[in-house]
């Protein structure tokens, strides 16, 4: 056939036959077509009466090509000039309205990442970049984009983005908790006409502390003049370092009337991920009377699901023990 429907950027092939219908043998060509140029000049070929001869010419199609080729043959001199023509049709088909959307996440504001899933410290900043590509054959100058979390970025902001073309933008948020979001992005042309919409979703997941205190309580029994020591554990089964503090309350952590008798060492510390701190707790009689006392040992911490961790303190001081002295009465002796 001589007209044939491609997509744009698609090759095809052209093929030039020339027959000779005249009585005399022909021995020279040129060939000329009107979009792809000279093909042939005075090219040697004897072509009699009767015969045909072909070439063929490839070409990448990116529009509408309509072309005419010219075939001269002739003797030199030149005599026994004989001329064709004949024209071909390729038609470009644009593909319909499409675009590709890509969402990365990263640290660097000035700079778009290269992974949709990364972990950050819980409260720190990212930056979500947002990469759109017209995959399509038309130019849209018309664009929306909206995000799950951070909601809408872009409400038909005006740019003419041509088929191949890819342009972004940036937003950048603190994150506090692990969030996935998913943006959408819509390029149109005023109508609304060739709507393309695509979808992008990324991950941040947010490295946390997380507390775990051992025992749940702690109990100690003395005599009115020793101390006696236990030992508490404060482990970090999370993501991230674990900053914690010890105090003291009489019945309830955040409650004033610590009493004197228990303390802490250390009181404060860091525990990285995987670790465990040892805290050793002492428990002193100095000042007390004989009796069973209770208080709360607080942990604070900043894991934000356990902010506070309570142990309870249980402490039993011993009776006095009175001794008299043994006199002995000599003059009961002597009698």
């Amino acid at each position: 056939g001589n007209a044939i429907s491609v997509t744009s950027g698609q090759e095809v092939t052209y093929c030039y036959e020339v027959t000779n219908s005249g009585g005399v043998t022909l021995t020279l060509h040129a060939l000329e077509d009107s979009a792809l140029g000279t093909l042939l000049t005075d090219f040697s070929y004897s072509l009699p009466p009767g015969a045909s001869a072909f070439i063929t010419e490839s070409a990448v199609i990116t529009e509408t090509t309509v072309n005419t080729a010219t075939w001269t043959s002739f003797n030199p001199g030149p005599t026994d000039v004989a001329t064709g023509t004949a024209t071909a049709t390729v038609t470009v088909e644009l593909p319909p309205p499409a675009i590709v959307l890509t969402k990365t996440v990263g640290t660097d504001p000035n700079v778009c990442a290269t992974s949709d899933d990364i972990g950050v410290p819980a409260g720190e900043e990212v930056t979500y970049c947002y990469t759109v590509t017209n995959t399509g054959g038309v130019t849209l100058t018309l664009h929306t984009l909206e995000d799950s979390v951070l909601g809408v970025l872009l409400t038909d902001f005006p740019y003419d983005l041509g088929p191949g073309a890819s342009t972004f933008i940036t937003e950048s948020a603190v994150i506090t908790e692990t969030t996935v979001n998913t943006a959408t992005w819509t390029a149109i042309n005023p109508g609304p006409a060739d709507v393309a919409v695509a979808y992008a979703t990324a991950r941040v997941i947010a490295l946390l502390p997380e507390i775990v205190v051992t025992p749940a309580a702690l109990a100690a029994e003395t005599g009115p003049h020793e101390t006696a020591t236990r030992m508490l554990a404060i482990r970090n089964d999370g993501f991230h370092g674990l900053n914690w503090t010890i105090t003291f309350a009489e019945e309830a952590c955040g409650e004033p009337g610590a009493l004197p008798w228990a303390s802490a060492a250390p009181a404060a510390g860091a525990t990285q991920p995987g670790q465990t701190s040892e805290v050793a707790v002492t428990f002193d009689p100095s000042g007390l009377g004989s009796g069973g006392y209770d208080e709360v040992l607080c942990v604070s911490s900043d894991d934000p699901d356990e902010p506070v961790v309570s142990v309870p303190l249980s402490f039993t001081v011993g009776q006095y023990e009175l001794r008299l002295p043994f006199v002995v009465d000599t003059t009961e002796i002597g009698r």
